[in-house]
């Protein structure tokens, strides 16, 4: 075979592997994705308060939980109101002001807490079984800052080969979004991120397992950003209430 046939074959054999393997494998899209993370950091952060409805579902201990909707309010720095909307502890609330309360959450009497209402620990058993977060980690400030955070430490840690896929533009209905991709982060061996394409707050957070299998799950919906929320809603004594 001659030089030029050798070449022709050489070339032909790229472009059969650029469409037989995802761009993902040549292709880091780190600076973008990070870049992206960090507005999206700034964007949450510039948040006084917000309301707004997430659908979750998690692994915790092995377990894949049921799939749950909840309502939430949130006011900086870190207080917090979140109602069940579904599932089992369907219409119980639970209240959440860093530094009052000794730092306590209060809970309704809806759901395990035998009819009555109480104040446990963030980091409480039974609130570590229904999730793989502390309630002290809510709060769209609190994620975004972990994604972004995530992928700048991860990408200085020796031998951590932490990839990022700028995966582009697209729907996450109603939204419009723009979705990145990263992969063997210490966050998750895979994390996917929807990001609302004019607000840059979350849309959608997806993570899985070494084994591709779920570990958590959020969809943020109806989000309302400052929208003067004031001390009474989180107050366990809000006649709006039912502690």
């Amino acid at each position: 075979m001659g030089v030029p046939a050798r070449r022709r074959l050489f070339f032909a054999s790229l472009v059969l592997l650029s469409i037989l393997i995802p761009t993902g494998l040549f292709a880091d899209d780190y600076g973008t994705v990070c870049s992206l993370l960090l507005k999206a950091r700034n964007r949450a952060d510039s948040l006084t308060d917000y309301t707004l409805t997430l659908t979750k579902q998690e692994r915790v201990g092995g377990k894949l939980l049921p799939q749950d909707t909840v309502f939430i309010k949130f006011k900086k720095p870190l207080s917090l109101y979140i109602k069940n909307l579904t599932g089992k502890h369907k219409n119980r609330e639970i209240i959440y002001v860093k530094g009052k309360n000794n730092d306590k959450m209060i809970v309704s009497s809806v759901g395990v807490f035998g009819g009555l209402s109480a104040r446990i620990s963030p980091d409480n058993v039974l609130a570590k079984r229904e999730s793989r977060h502390t309630i002290t980690e809510a709060g769209l400030p609190n994620i975004m800052a972990r994604m972004a955070n995530m992928i700048q430490d991860d990408k200085r840690k020796p031998g951590r080969l932490l990839t990022a896929t700028y995966v582009g533009e697209g729907y996450c209905s109603p939204e419009r979004v723009i979705r990145v991709r990263i992969d063997n982060s210490s966050y998750a061996p895979r994390t996917e991120i929807a990001l609302d394409a004019s607000t840059l707050l979350p849309a959608e957070i997806t993570s899985y397992d070494e084994n591709g299998l779920l570990l958590e799950y959020y969809r943020y919906l109806d989000i309302k950003t400052n929208v003067g929320l004031t001390d009474a809603d989180f107050d366990p004594e809000n006649p709006g209430y039912h502690f």
